[in-house]
């Protein structure tokens, strides 16, 4: 997705949020434009931070890195900071590589539909 509809979605959702109460979006309106945005978006890319609390070592982590993501349901992680970290789907399974313990962990994702069942390891 170019920067320019990026902004454009951003600042949408922006406005809707920041929204006075004379001339506030009932949320169904909302809901409805936030999904008309996302419609046209096929694929995007962008960095990301991420803050992690580990509370068994009383430490948070933060870790940096790129996500990429292209519909339906195909993204992939890189972590940057702590360099070398991926986690990646096609939106059946999902794949996470961790090179420092030279291990990648594959799941099956199950169907989303079924909440009471979790992702099968191989």
């Amino acid at each position: 997705m170019d920067s320019n509809r990026l902004r454009s979605f951003a600042l949408t959702i922006l406005l809707l949020f920041s929204a006075s109460h004379s001339w506030a979006l009932a949320l169904d309106d909302v809901v409805t434009k936030i999904e008309g945005n996302y419609k046209n978006i096929a694929a995007f890319k962008g960095d990301f931070r991420q803050k992690a609390t580990l509370k068994t070592l009383n430490r948070v982590q933060e870790s940096l890195g790129k996500l990429f993501y292209k519909k339906p349901n195909k993204f992939k992680w890189q972590y940057t900071n702590p360099a070398g970290q991926e986690i990646t789907s096609d939106g059946k399974t999902l794949w996470i590589y961790l090179p420092e313990n030279k291990q990648v962990y594959i799941y099956e994702l199950a169907d989303i539909g079924d909440l009471g069942r979790d992702f099968n390891v191989k």
